[in-house]
């Protein structure tokens, strides 16, 4: 189908109006649509999912904002099997709610901070096979993060910078997602499958842990009541255990300097 490249131009922020996309046409089922990074004019909140997209492209540049808190822009990207997904490069703040990504690869390469209460990115998505975030330092993204956020199925998550927080309703249908990260602080507040950090400050706070490893630079913050089956500490790494934490079923220990927290006297599963 077409490709549609927002404006503003109808001098409203109605996703809708057709005015305000390039053209004088507003998307359809089976079109790709493109925030530019010239653009100026904000999106509001509003339910758009009934049309089903094919891909959806915010250019790295791009500043404009979308949705508002309680009020997120929510669009479907189902046009394609497996979908094509969504690229979300900007550093505008946005709610967004970006449904049936089914199968697809999703990149989110800029975001704004952290802002009255809200992340610069505050997503809830459902299908990726796995989300790559690349955020410079103070950009943030929440992954059904907020109260009231609905949930959230993501497989897998690479995660090479910013900070991003994942929040307690976020799991690939019945199951958990595995977590990458390879730079900046992660926290889960779910239960979670495998992860391996490196170069990252990472926090486990709630649920089950099937298995985390931690190498060179990486601290792993184990604040769960939930024991994880494994972890696996390697050279030059940090494991902190929180007040009311338990420790994992099973422990090992690879290389030198290797720095073990334990001021609340844990017990062991």
């Amino acid at each position: 189908m077409a490709t549609k490249v927002w404006s503003g131009g109808a001098g409203t922020t109605a996703y809708a109006t057709a005015g305000n996309w390039v053209g004088g046409a507003a998307p359809i089922a089976g079109d790709t649509i493109i925030f530019p990074a010239y653009a100026t004019v904000n999106v509001e909140g509003s339910d758009q999912s009934a049309t089903h997209l094919e891909y959806i492209i915010e250019e790295e540049g791009c500043t404009i904002t979308f949705g508002s808190a309680g009020t997120p822009l929510i669009l479907d990207v189902s046009n394609s099997t497996p979908s094509s997904g969504y690229r979300l490069g900007g550093t505008g703040q946005k709610w967004l709610k970006i449904l049936n990504a089914t199968g697809a690869t999703v990149y989110i390469t800029g975001s704004a901070g952290t802002s009255s209460g809200s992340y610069g990115t505050n997503l809830v998505t459902t299908g990726p096979a796995k989300m790559v975030v690349s955020l410079a330092s103070g950009q943030t993204l929440g992954v059904s993060a907020q109260a009231g956020d609905t949930t959230s199925t993501v497989t897998a998550f690479a995660i090479e910078g910013g900070t991003v927080v994942i929040g307690s309703t976020t799991k690939v249908g019945g199951g958990v997602p595995n977590i990458t990260a390879t730079g900046g602080t992660v926290r889960d507040k779910c239960a979670i499958g495998t992860v391996a950090v490196t170069d990252t400050n990472y926090t486990h706070d709630t649920g089950a842990a099937t298995s985390i490893t931690a190498d060179r630079n990486a601290t792993v913050n184990y604040d769960s009541s939930t024991a994880a089956t494994a972890i696996a500490m390697k050279a030059n790494s940090t494991l902190n255990y929180g007040a009311g934490s338990t420790k994992p079923t099973a422990i090992t220990y690879v290389g030198s300097e290797i720095v073990v927290n334990d001021p609340f006297g844990v017990t062991a599963a």
